[in-house]
């Protein structure tokens, strides 16, 4: 019998203990069996089953055994099969649509598809719903009462944002014994990560989009990133409050390219496009690239026990080739780092004081790349090797300001690659940053600045 393979369909629950036979009562095959390739007919076999009356009835696994009849004599022994108890498939129909209420904090009843909330940024929602449906038992004949929070459970799906059609669902969702009958019309539509949700029934309402408009943006220009592409810098502002939206999560840039060299015009053009609670694009406006003030950029300078001084220029996350900046040693103990003759780069001139030891130089500044999110792990990504790096401290939250306020979700210390998993991660948006390290003459560690933010969802 061990040889055997035995197939038995998905069996749907029915309150009772499930038995399944080798035809249903519509005569369709419910069990198969193969001998390597062969069919094997199942008539020559006995079918048994649990004596305990609780077991195979409750959504899950199911068993049954397999045993030759006595004329059978080409098996001997027995097999135990398990096989699927899924949720009762309730169809969908007017009286499974009319069971499902809603209602305002009158206690009237809502017609749901009329409702239209404006985009705001929080969750729209309904003060109460009701799902009273029931239907008879086949075999008892007594009626049967879908009760909430064991059966079912009203769900709320898009409430914030919409979908692309700027839907959003207020839906009875199956639980435990029971599902949707995959209907594709009444029943099945995606969630807010793209997964098919199969309810009992659902209605719909509206998110309405806000609307964006020239006088929403402001425009300046980039400023010059040492090769790596830049941006304009673009506020969005909307409502009595000028709430700031954020890129990426209420709108893109359009038009913005891969651009790197300061210019002496704004020759390039940029446009804001809303998405999610947001709609619309506005008119282009002109930008340029500024050149780099140096004293906005990161400069450390050390000399060390020879009487040679050391200077690093950190544009952001990228070091400053020396060439590009001249370094005057002044005899108070500072020096003063101005752009190379007819710079077209920087700008200024930033004085700082000499460490007295090269091992008091602080690191390089790491720059973040990516982060690659895959199921609950996010992988924070750096751009390479940071200069001076023995290690890096790498930190997660979902407070924008961690740094600031001291508040992560999650730290990876002492880290001595360029990337970090983070795993078993909530559902949410974080926030990464990293700062790389050293240890001083004394074992001491010295922190680089910390790095820019990248923002990853996990869905």
């Amino acid at each position: 019998m061990s040889s055997l393979t035995v197939n038995v369909n998905d069996q749907s629950y029915t309150g009772h203990q499930i038995r399944p036979t080798v035809k249903d009562s519509n005569n369709n095959t419910q069990i198969t069996a193969k001998l390597g390739t062969v069919n094997i007919d199942l008539g020559q076999f006995t079918i048994s089953y649990p004596d305990s009356k609780d077991a195979n009835k409750e959504v899950g696994t199911g068993t049954l055994t397999l045993a030759p009849k006595a004329s059978n004599k080409n098996f001997t022994g027995s097999k135990e099969v398990s096989f699927k108890i899924v949720g009762q498939k309730i169809i969908w129909s007017n009286d499974v649509a009319n069971a499902f209420k809603v209602y305002d904090a009158n206690g009237k009843e809502v017609n749901v598809a009329n409702q239209s909330f404006i985009y705001d940024g929080k969750a729209h929602t309904f003060a109460s719903a009701t799902f009273n449906y029931s239907y008879t038992d086949p075999i008892t004949h007594k009626t049967v009462k879908l009760e909430e929070g064991k059966d079912f459970e009203i769900k709320y799906f898009h409430n914030v944002t919409g979908n692309a059609n700027h839907e959003a669902y207020i839906a009875v969702v199956g639980k435990g014994n029971y599902a949707g009958n995959n209907d594709t019309t009444n029943q099945v539509f995606e969630d807010e990560n793209g997964q098919k949700v199969n309810a009992i029934t659902y209605k719909k309402f509206t998110i309405t989009p806000v609307q964006l408009s020239d006088q929403n943006v402001t425009v300046s220009n980039g400023t010059y990133a040492e090769g790596m592409a830049v941006k304009p810098v673009v506020k969005v502002s909307y409502g009595r409050d000028a709430l700031t939206l954020e890129e990426g999560k209420d709108y893109k840039l359009v038009g913005v390219g891969a651009y790197t060299e300061p210019t002496t015009t704004k020759k390039y053009t940029v446009s804001v496009e809303g998405i999610n609670g947001y709609t619309g694009t506005t008119s282009s406006v002109n930008w340029g690239i500024d050149k780099k003030d140096l004293a906005d950029c990161d400069i450390t300078a050390a000399k060390n026990s020879k009487g040679s001084v050391s200077v690093v220029v950190m544009n952001g996350n990228v070091k400053v080739p020396t060439e590009k900046y001249v370094v005057t040693e002044n005899a108070d103990g500072t020096v003063t780092v101005t752009p190379a003759k007819d710079s077209k780069y920087y700008i200024g001139s930033k004085t700082v004081t000499l460490a007295g030891s090269e091992a008091n130089e602080k690191p390089g500044t790491p720059m973040i790349s990516n982060v690659k999110v895959v199921g609950n792990k996010a992988t924070v990504i750096l751009s390479g090797d940071t200069d001076g790096a023995a290690g890096y401290d790498y930190v997660i939250s979902t407070d924008r300001d961690c740094i600031t306020n001291k508040d992560y979700t999650s730290v990876n210390k002492n880290q001595v690659q360029t990337s970090t998993t983070f795993k078993y991660v909530q559902q949410r948006t974080y926030y990464a940053y990293c700062h790389a390290w050293k240890r001083d003459e004394n074992g001491k560690k010295v922190f680089s600045s910390w790095s820019n933010l990248k923002t990853a969802t996990v869905k």
